[in-house]
């Protein structure tokens, strides 16, 4: 598990302004944007664990045939093994930052503090982007997806009705997880946080 500083800074970097502000300060006293201080809790760990972990099981409930050829005893098995590596996941991930303390910034208009924070503001601006990089990124993983669904249903003769839809479905699932696995370990979601704290906000 990685090492993660649980006292807090001493100081921060207005997300408006980009002045030094000390830690526990209510307003910039540069550009006056406000600032709230939010804490993680373990409960909400304990819910996306808990979410992760019951995952595989319902996607069990999806494919009665293969409750029907494998047995009750081996689809719990499978349904443990992936549970467990989604949960480990879902708590190494949030575990960590569990006491971290999530710094919102609200600019300062000429109507008063703006009802969106700085991080809101940051994804509404990003969302056609998001949007022109998601949409293709989705269509590309159903259509893998349902290739290999099809192909693997081809290797045992099985019917490809509904039941290649409701495989391509888990395929695409699964593979968009392990993307945003491997995009957290190389530090993809690092780099987008370190370009949205560059931002200038008037």
């Amino acid at each position: 598990m990685r090492k993660v500083e649980l006292l807090p800074p001493e100081t921060l970097i207005c997300g408006c302004c980009r002045h030094v502000v000390s830690f526990g300060s209510k307003w910039c006293p540069a550009c006056g944007a406000g600032i709230e201080y939010r804490r993680n809790t373990p409960m909400m760990v304990i819910a996306g664990t808990g979410m992760m972990f019951v995952f595989p099981f319902v996607q069990a409930l999806l494919f009665p045939e293969l409750i029907q050829r494998l047995g009750w005893p081996a689809v719990i098995g499978i349904s443990l093994g992936l549970g467990a590596v989604l949960a480990w996941w879902a708590f190494r991930s949030s575990w960590p930052t569990r006491h971290n303390v999530r710094v919102k910034y609200y600019r300062l208009t000429y109507a008063g503090y703006s009802p969106k924070s700085t991080d809101e503001e940051n994804a509404e601006n990003d969302l056609p982007l998001a949007l022109l990089v998601a949409v293709p990124v989705a269509v590309a993983i159903m259509f893998l997806a349902n290739q290999l669904s099809h192909a693997l249903l081809g290797l045992f003769d099985a019917d490809t009705g509904t039941l290649a839809d409701r495989l391509m479905g888990c395929i695409a699932i699964y593979s968009t997880v392990a993307a945003m696995m491997v995009a957290e370990k190389i530090g993809v979601f690092d780099w987008l946080k370190r370009r949205r704290q560059r931002r200038f906000y008037a």
